[in-house]
């Protein structure tokens, strides 16, 4: 500690010296004596017989600083040196956690979710770097949500039909092609709504398709059964001579 007494008056009786208000209670303590009058920042007023005593606080109070000891310095630095060890443990299992749910959310293999883990752990900052560079692309969520927007644009692609005999887009309801007369659906014999080939019954009015052919069986019968007029089939008759 340094000793804030800057001067001391050698004049006859009582010795005055200029102290400072950090020097008070060391002068106290020093001089011995508790009953003198010392005014803090001002000038102090002392009895001749505590001249001595002025004096070695005068000159304690401008000798050199105190240099540091090597036991000080060496136990700063081992402070340091602890602090820093300390703050990169943190980081290092602040990354590994980091790439643990990284990766959890890239992959479900626990094989590459292990391996991204001991690549951080072994390598520190540079398999943080590694990681970077090799992992997945997409998360899982990303992933997801990629698959259901494909899912939503086939679904309208499929909305929008198209003719399987020349391709260009047809509507739903229509039955038969307006520009091949390909034959898109079947009308039901009750509603005549259009039905899908792959339709059993009717989802408009129940029937079913199996009971709507027995029907037409019977029809079919009777139109084989009715008489045939010459008219239709003279033009058989010439064509099974011309192949002859």
């Amino acid at each position: 500690m340094r000793w804030a007494i800057t001067r001391v008056l050698p004049l006859p009786g009582p010795a005055r010296i200029s102290i400072g208000p950090s020097s008070v209670s060391t002068a106290r303590r020093c001089a011995g004596f508790s009953a003198a009058r010392i005014s803090m920042g001002g000038v102090a007023i002392l009895p001749s017989g505590w001249r001595q005593s002025a004096a070695i606080l005068a000159e304690r109070s401008t000798g050199p600083e105190q240099p540091m000891s090597l036991d000080t310095i060496t136990d700063n630095w081992q402070r340091l040196v602890a602090v820093g060890v300390g703050y990169a443990l943190l980081i290092w299992l602040a990354m590994a956690v980091w790439a643990l749910r990284d990766i959890r959310d890239r992959t479900r293999d626990p094989v590459a979710q292990v391996l991204s883990v001991l690549l951080v752990l072994v390598f520190n900052f540079p398999g943080l770097l590694i990681y970077l560079i090799v992992r997945p692309r997409e998360t899982l969520a990303e992933v997801y949500e990629r698959s259901l927007e494909e899912e939503a644009l086939l679904q309208e692609l499929e909305d929008q039909r198209a003719c399987p005999s020349c391709k260009r887009r047809v509507q739903e309801e229509f039955i038969v092609c307006p520009y091949c007369e390909f034959q898109l659906k079947e009308s039901c014999a009750n509603c005549e709504k259009p039905l899908s080939h792959n339709w059993a019954a009717c989802p408009y009015c129940g029937r079913s398709r199996r009971a709507g052919a027995g029907e037409r069986r019977p029809r079919a019968a009777r139109s084989s059964a009715a008489p045939v007029s010459p008219a239709t089939t003279a033009p058989l008759v010439e064509m099974q001579r011309e192949a002859h």
